[in-house]
């Protein structure tokens, strides 16, 4: 399960990088008006600094989603955004990550203290997962808003390319006996 989990993050690094490739550097820092002011820059850097948080944290098995430095160059350069995912997928290939026990923290509160919350190396390539296609999704309409073309299940979770490739099978076979 856990190379699984893997592996789906490898893929959804690599479709960051696919994606920055065909975004011109002004749509990457644009701020838009109909996302409420975000840009892609912010999605991304938001998204590799969770990653970034992840794997400084596995070490010591405990992970703080909150400790992030909101480096700028991520969110203002695309090139730096690139690297940035290039640099976590050779990170996935240089740690042999294996199912242990972690603590996460994460506040939602800044007036109460935090509370460490229990959880799993797999739970957290999960989240990472979720996580990201859930900023993807959301940078592919700033994209699309900008008449830039986008993959087309970019943005979309892995569960709902499956329901989406049977319904688009399942429609093929009606076609082809109802053509009999």
């Amino acid at each position: 399960m856990l190379n699984k989990l893997i592996n789906e993050n490898l893929t959804i690094l690599g479709q960051g990088i696919e994606v920055l490739g065909h975004t011109p550097p002004s749509v990457y820092t644009a701020d838009n008006a109909e996302t409420f002011g975000s840009s892609c820059g912010a999605h991304f850097r938001h998204l590799i600094q969770h990653y970034q948080a992840f794997f400084s944290g596995v070490e010591t098995g405990l992970i703080d989603y909150d400790h992030r430095d909101r480096t700028v160059d991520l969110e203002s350069d695309r090139n730096a955004a690139v690297q940035a995912l290039a640099d976590l997928r050779d990170a996935f290939a240089a740690r042999r990550l294996r199912e242990q026990p972690v603590q996460i923290l994460q506040n939602y509160d800044p007036k109460k203290p935090r509370q460490p919350v229990a959880s799993g190396i797999s739970r957290e390539l999960t989240f990472l997962v979720s996580h990201s296609i859930h900023h993807y999704a959301l940078i592919g309409v700033i994209l699309r808003l900008n008449g830039i073309l986008v993959p087309q299940q970019f943005g979309f979770a892995p569960s709902t390319i499956f329901y989406l490739k049977g319904l688009a099978e399942e429609q093929a076979t009606t076609t082809l006996v109802h053509a009999s």
